[in-house]
Formats: C-alpha cells, sequence, structure tokens
C-alpha cells in the first residue's frame, strides 16, 4: 500500500432527504455505507473509523460494528477535526479521509490508494464533470497548489476535488497540526471573510442551477416547436440583458428537486472537513498529488431519488470497460494515440491474463528493440524493412508495460525507473543499429548530432521541469484562515483600489468575475503590467487555438515526442536509407527544441513577472 497506509477515517456526517445519514440511503441490501466500508477494508487497512452525528448513530452503528470500524460521535465540524487530529497523532501510518456516502468504483480508489507516484493526493475529476457543487482545485506540474472549501476560493481552478483525500505517514505530523488548528478556528468565531465567502459560493451555485434552468427551459420550448411542426428557429434568442434577468428569477425560483439539492448540498458542504483539511494541508506547503477518476463512475447521492438514479446509472457502468481504456494515457501523442494505443490496450489485458508482469514487458521490449537495431545493422533493404516493424513492436511493448501497470494497478517506483531507461535505450541502439549498417562517415556523424540532440533535449525537459517544480514548491502560500488563495487575493487586492469608487467597500460583498476582470485590465497601468498582460495574451491566444478541431493533435507532433520519433525512424528507414532517418530526426527534432524552448520562455517570463 503506497504512503504505508493504515488508517481510513469516514465522515458520516452529511444529511438526507428524509432527515437521517446520507451514508444510510439504502444501496444494493444495504446501505451506503457498507460500501463504504467494504471499500477500504479491501485495501487492507487495519484501523477503519466512522465520524457521525449523534442524531445518526443508530442508523449506523450496526454497520461499523459488522465491519469492526470504530464509531465516532461528534457534534459539529470543530469535534470532527479534533477527532481527527486525535487519530491521526495515534495512528501506525499514513490515513485516508474520505465522505462515506461518496458512491465510486473501486478501480477508482484503487488507483489513488496504490500508486507509489501519489504520496499524498487527492481523487478528483475534470472541472467540466464536477458538478456544480464540486470543490475545486489548482494543478501545476502534477503538484495541487490551491484548493476550495467552504469557506476557501482559488484562482484559474482547472479540477475537481471529490471528497477523497490519501495522506502518507511522513505527513502525519503536519495533518495533525492542521487539524487542530481548524479544529480551534472552527470552535470560535469564524475569521472574516469565511462567512461572506460560502454566501458567495451561495449566490454562484443558486445561478449555475438558474443557468441549467434556463437551458432546459428553451430546450423544453424548442421541442413544443418541433411537436407542433414549427421550426426551432421561430425561437427568438435570448439577449444579454434579458438572459441575466430569466437566469437570475429561475435561480430564485428553483424547481422542487433542484431547490432540494441546493438545501442538501450547501448543508452537507458546511460539514465537509475534509476539504478544509486538504486546504490546510495545501496552505501548509505540503506536496500534494491528484489522481482523476476519468471514466469511473462517481456519485454523491443525497436523497432518495438520487440514490435511486445512482444506482441505475452504476449498475449500466462497465467498470471493466473503462479500466481497459483508462489504462491509455490521456496525454500520448498522435502516433500513439492512433497508431498503438487503439490495439495495444488489449495486449496488455492479454499480458495480464498470462500473469506477465510490467518489468517483464519492459525487458521484452528493451530485447525486441536490440533485434531490431540488430536488422538495422546488416545495411540491406530487407533488414531495414524487417527492422523497422520489429522497431514499431518494440515501441508498442514499451507503451504496453505501462498500459499493463495501470490496468492491473501494480505500480512500482523501480518499474517506472525502469522503464524510463530502457526507453532511451532503445533509441540510443536505434542509432547505433542504423550507423552501423550505412558504414559511412557521414552517416555517423549525422548518428552523433541526433544522439547529441536529443540527450540535450531531454536534459532540458529534465531540468526545466525540475526547476518549474522547485519554484511552485518554494511558493508561499497563504494562512489558512484567508478564504482567497494568493492568486484570487491579488486580483481582488487590484479590484479594491478600481472598483470601489463604483461600488462602495467590498466587504459587503465579493465582486463578480466580470467586475474582477475588468478591475484587473484597469490597474496594468504602468510598461511591465503591460508587457506581462501582453505575454498573458499571447499564451491564451495560443491555448484558444486548442478549440481548433485537429489543432491540438499538430500541436502535440510539434514537440516531437517519443512516439513520432520511433515512427519517423520506422518509415525513413523503411522506404529510404538511415541517411534520410538521421536527417528528418535533426530537422524535426531541432524544430522541436526551438517550439518547446519558446514555450517554457514565455511561461517563465509572464510568472517572472506576476511575482514582482
Amino acid at each position: 500500500m503506497s504512503g504505508n497506509l493504515t488508517t481510513a477515517v469516514l465522515m458520516a456526517t452529511a444529511a438526507a432527504d428524509d432527515g437521517g445519514s446520507a451514508a444510510a440511503l439504502p444501496w444494493e441490501g444495504g446501505i451506503v455505507l457498507d460500501r463504504a466500508l467494504a471499500q477500504v477494508g479491501g485495501f487492507g487497512l487495519a484501523d477503519v473509523r466512522v465520524i457521525t452525528r449523534p442524531e445518526f448513530e443508530a442508523a449506523l452503528r450496526e454497520s461499523a460494528e459488522r465491519a469492526g470500524a470504530t464509531l465516532h460521535v461528534c457534534d459539529n465540524p470543530g469535534e470532527d477535526l479534533a477527532e481527527i487530529a486525535e487519530i491521526a497523532s495515534s495512528a501506525d501510518g499514513g490515513l485516508v479521509l474520505a465522505v462515506a456516502d461518496l458512491i465510486v468504483h473501486r478501480s477508482a480508489l484503487e488507483g489513488l490508494l496504490v500508486n507509489p507516484s501519489i504520496v499524498t493526493g487527492v481523487l478528483a475529476t475534470g472541472i467540466g464533470s464536477g458538478g456544480v457543487f464540486g470543490f475545486r482545485g489548482r494543478n501545476q506540474r502534477g503538484r495541487l497548489v490551491s484548493a476550495a472549501s467552504a469557506y476557501h476560493s482559488l484562482a484559474g481552478a482547472k479540477m475537481t476535488c471529490l471528497g477523497v483525500l490519501k495522506v502518507s505517514g511522513a505527513e502525519n505530523d503536519a495533518l495533525v497540526e492542521t487539524a487542530r488548528e481548524l479544529a480551534e478556528i472552527m470552535s470560535g468565531p469564524l475569521p472574516g471573510g469565511w462567512e461572506r465567502e460560502f454566501e458567495s459560493k451561495q449566490e454562484q451555485w443558486r445561478l449555475a442551477l438558474g443557468r441549467l434552468a434556463l437551458k432546459a427551459e428553451r430546450w423544453a420550448a424548442r421541442e413544443a416547436l418541433d411537436a407542433a411542426g414549427r421550426s426551432s428557429e421561430e425561437l427568438p434568442p435570448l439577449e444579454p440583458e434579458e438572459y441575466t434577468r430569466r437566469r437570475r428569477e429561475l435561480a430564485l425560483s428553483l424547481p422542487p428537486q433542484q431547490d432540494l439539492d441546493f438545501r442538501l448540498r450547501t448543508a452537507a458542504i458546511r460539514e465537509d472537513v475534509v476539504s478544509l483539511i486538504l486546504v490546510g494541508l495545501i496552505r501548509r506547503s505540503v506536496h500534494m498529488g491528484a489522481i482523476y477518476v476519468r471514466g469511473f463512475f462517481w456519485s454523491r447521492a443525497l436523497s432518495r431519488s438520487a440514490i435511486d438514479r445512482a444506482a441505475l446509472a452504476y449498475e449500466e457502468a462497465d467498470e471493466e470497460k473503462v479500466l481497459l481504456k483508462s489504462a491509455v494515457k490521456g496525454s500520448d501523442g498522435f502516433f500513439t494515440t492512433f497508431f498503438v494505443s487503439t490495439w495495444s490496450r488489449y495486449l496488455a489485458r492479454w499480458a495480464a491474463r498470462i500473469g506477465l508482469t510490467p518489468n517483464q514487458v519492459t525487458v521484452v521490449s528493451l530485447c525486441v528493440g536490440i533485434a531490431a537495431a540488430a536488422a538495422f545493422a546488416t545495411g540491406e533493404r530487407t533488414g531495414y524493412v524487417i527492422g523497422a516493424v520489429v522497431l514499431y513492436l518494440a515501441f508498442v511493448l514499451d507503451c504496453v508495460d505501462g498500459q499493463l501497470a495501470r490496468y492491473t494497478r501494480s505500480f512500482s517506483k523501480f518499474g517506472a525507473y525502469l522503464d524510463s531507461i530502457f526507453d532511451r535505450s532503445k533509441e540510443y541502439i536505434a542509432f547505433a543499429g542504423l550507423g552501423i549498417g550505412a558504414g559511412s562517415a557521414e552517416v555517423w556523424v549525422l548518428a552523433a548530432a541526433a544522439l547529441t540532440l536529443q540527450v540535450m533535449r531531454h536534459s532540458f525537459d529534465f531540468s526545466f521541469g525540475a526547476t518549474d517544480r522547485q519554484s511552485i514548491a518554494e511558493t508561499e502560500q497563504p494562512p489558512v484562515t484567508q478564504a482567497p488563495d494568493a492568486g484570487l487575493a491579488h486580483t481582488r487586492m487590484k479590484a479594491r483600489g478600481t472598483l470601489e469608487p463604483r461600488l462602495g467597500a467590498l466587504e459587503e460583498r465579493p465582486p463578480s468575475e466580470a467586475e474582477l476582470r475588468e478591475a484587473a485590465e484597469d490597474a496594468d497601468d504602468d510598461g511591465d503590467e503591460e508587457e506581462r498582460t501582453l505575454l498573458q495574451r499571447i499564451l491564451g491566444g495560443w491555448r484558444l487555438l486548442n478549440r481548433i478541431p485537429g489543432l491540438i493533435w499538430v500541436k502535440k507532433m510539434a514537440a516531437f515526442p517519443i512516439g513520432e520519433r520511433f515512427a519517423v525512424i520506422c518509415v525513413t528507414v523503411a522506404f529510404f536509407d538511415p541517411r534520410t532517418s538521421f536527417i528528418v530526426l535533426l530537422s524535426w527534432g531541432g524544430f522541436a527544441l526551438l517550439y518547446t524552448s519558446a514555450g517554457r520562455a514565455l511561461r517563465t517570463l509572464i510568472r517572472l513577472r506576476a511575482a514582482r
């Protein structure tokens, strides 16, 4: 178990629509808590605790006792946090903190709990699939640098945290200190701005629900026109003012089901201490990673109707199919995505069924790569063609080892190290085979140049990544008593000077997103700020191009990842000769070096300007 996890703490504090515990809602012949206890028990955690409210104790005690879990009864979130601090202080290893009413595929939890690359981290999903009430987060270089709670907000959200937090044993002291600090805060008057932040969130959630209701209203109007045999184009578009007015009207008079969901979610969010601890740990500069659920099922149902819908959706979800699909990295390049992973995932599943391990596949991949180099070294057309086919198979196996590890959840740091070393080795051995096969001084010079260029690119990649991660780690975090994160606080400080003459004191309400954007633009009145804004617009415009269909793949190919490099070798040597291979590798690789270096320089300049 990654992070030496020994203890699980399940928070069964959210109320359902019947006034009971959401964790006591029925599920598959038992209750939701039974499912959560079975899942954490399946990971071999020796110590399982359940924290709940006095009014929920009777409904949950039998399930807790049957699973051998200890039930803790607390009156409020302050007591919850104090209890978590006590549990963590006596734990022998790491902890898992989770909301007990989260229904999620076991494979998604497994991806977080057994993955050694995530020593301390959260279960997350994309911001678009996180729902209206999800707590957002922002990650950089694989590290969660900001997160939201009922009383905290952030700028530049990129993900939604799902209420499952893994804390390694090495961070137990930080967890204890964080929980105790938050317990003290929650036991007294809340810091200034916390209640305003929560009220602002409620307004945002209502407006979001109002927007959904308006969308449904417009869709129903179109369907009515279609049913009457009339064109949907007869429905007039809403002007901005009318759109805003109607959205607010619907937000204030939500349909019964949405209004119930709003009230249940708002009450549950008040009780959510997992998100508070997450914010507290990040504010203490604890390195926090994230694993995405991707296509796995997840839901947090707080009513009978919601639990029925979740049960139906869960029944229709194919966990095995999603597991196989999620074995493929979402960040792969064009060649790997469309010419390898379309079928290599099935090879990974076959390898799992016959008992192969990822490290064994890695070693086989290297041996196949050596065989390809040997075929290149013959210097004959037949050898070039055979070598190209064999090298392609070597790259396929190189993808299979990682897919097998993700499919079987057999992660290891040694396996990741072995894979990275053997990747480089296959590429360089192929260069040697091509040089030997060509048998000319010119090709050997080209081979040496290609090797030098690729080593430079690798060193630049690792150096920039390490420097970037160090810079992120050294960024000062605000105290947990501050509601907005550093980025949002900076924006609001700018907004204060430009908005106060028009809106009065900002303490009365947080400014809207449009007001913040306008204020930030008004504040950019000196040369450095104008330059920084220009750089940001250039980078923002470049990212907006990703919306053009297919362009994201062109941009990925421009960076010349390993899949494209192996494809170039295979195609050029099979149809031409080693000299052509190295010329293409040098030309494309040189362009990729300039392309990636320009992007990194631009991002670095923006960060340096922003830090002033």
